[in-house]
């Protein structure tokens, strides 16, 4: 597991390796990074990294399975336990709500198959109660396997992204305001195993790049959601070996980066999406052989940058490749400029909210015209 997370100013990378959490923070005076060091030692490799309130929240297995939680600061981590040895539980992911937090997380049963499951642990500790989302099956996330990714959307706002099916494979999401959960949304289904995939939500629009495996290749499709629901998809590159699939905004274009066996490409989409463009790289980042792996990227900070995904060394994680000058930045210049994503400073009304995301429940959708909350 691999997270870059930019805060305050501030820029870190936090991985697994060796059983252990390592950490390292960026230094915009020497324009380098800290030496790594472990932040928490005996954890395993499932663990996630969550901004909730300006914090930066890392949630973790130890040795036995017990859970626990604990908010960066400056001499550290302190350890919370959160459940004692309970070693059939998967990945938790965080994220803000009115009475404390709601955990999102995954759980084996039997036969391999597993759960998507939410719940509210509110602040005097008491645990709410469970909520089965939906079955699951084994996610890919670049070289990274998983169950379920959770795309931010705004504070509350996040898709659950996750496969399921039988005979067909299903790629599809469910969309999470605090304790509300959204009904399936279907992406893509197919008779093929799906690859890699990368989600981005702007103000207006969903966009989504995903791989399906062929017999005799794969394709690499871009899908959008606006308004209108899905446009049809379109075929972004072909051929054997797609993976490490990045889609991020610059300047309010679209871009996604993506790995045809061992070379980076990066494409911007023309004509809304119908078409695409292949663009130049820097020597740096198009010579061939680099071992490259996905981060998840969690932003607190405002910026024309945007995506949940980039691309970095893999014996280096906090070496970040493609689109590393927009990301040291934001350490050099401290200065707030707007972000698309904040509908509160962007003055983007209920109404426009609402449309975006129709698909959600009734009952999410009068919470959030109801609520003088809802701008987040």
């Amino acid at each position: 597991m691999n997270y870059i997370v930019s805060i305050k100013g501030r820029l870190y990378c936090f991985y697994s390796r060796n059983n252990n959490i390592n950490f390292c923070e960026y230094s915009s005076e020497k324009s380098s990074w800290s030496k790594p060091r472990v932040l928490i030692s005996q954890a395993r490799e499932g663990f996630t990294v969550n901004l909730i309130n300006e914090d930066v929240v890392l949630i973790w297995h130890d040795g036995v399975g017990s859970l626990f939680s604990g908010v960066l600061g400056d001499d550290g981590i302190s350890a919370n336990e959160l459940i004692s040895g309970q070693k059939e539980f998967g990945q938790y992911f965080a994220m803000s709500d009115d009475d404390g937090v709601n955990l999102v997380y995954d759980m084996p049963v039997a036969d391999g198959a597993s759960m998507l499951m939410s719940q509210t642990l509110k602040r005097n500790g008491i645990w709410g109660a469970v909520k089965h989302i939906d079955n699951i099956n084994i996610l890919q996330h670049g070289q990274h396997k998983s169950l379920f990714n959770l795309v931010p959307i705004a504070k509350k706002h996040f898709l659950a992204v996750y496969f399921s099916g039988g005979f067909e494979s299903k790629l599809g999401y469910r969309e999470i305001y605090g304790k509300e959960i959204g009904s399936y949304n279907l992406v893509h289904s197919s008779i093929h195993k799906f690859g890699d995939h990368s989600f981005l939500a702007t103000i207006y629009d969903l966009h989504i790049a995903y791989v399906v495996r062929g017999v005799f290749g794969s394709r690499l499709i871009y899908k959008k959601k606006g308004k209108d629901g899905f446009s049809p998809g379109v075929v972004v590159a072909e051929g054997q070996g797609l993976h490490n699939v990045v889609v991020y905004m610059l300047d309010d274009k679209l871009h996604i980066m993506f790995m045809r066996g061992d070379e980076l490409f990066c494409v911007n989409a023309l004509g809304g999406g119908h078409s695409w463009s292949f663009l130049p790289l820097s020597e740096y980042d198009k010579s061939r052989n680099k071992q490259l792996s996905k981060a998840f990227y969690l932003s607190g900070d405002d910026d024309v940058f945007l995506t949940n995904e980039l691309l970095v060394d893999k014996e280096n994680p906090w070496k970040i490749h493609g689109c590393s000058k927009y990301i040291y930045a934001r350490c050099v210049n401290e200065t707030k400029t707007q972000n698309s994503n904040d509908f509160a400073e962007n003055n983007i009304n209920n109404k426009d909210y609402d449309n975006f995301f129709s698909d959600m429940e009734g009952e999410l959708a009068e919470y959030i015209r109801n609520n003088d909350d809802n701008k987040i």
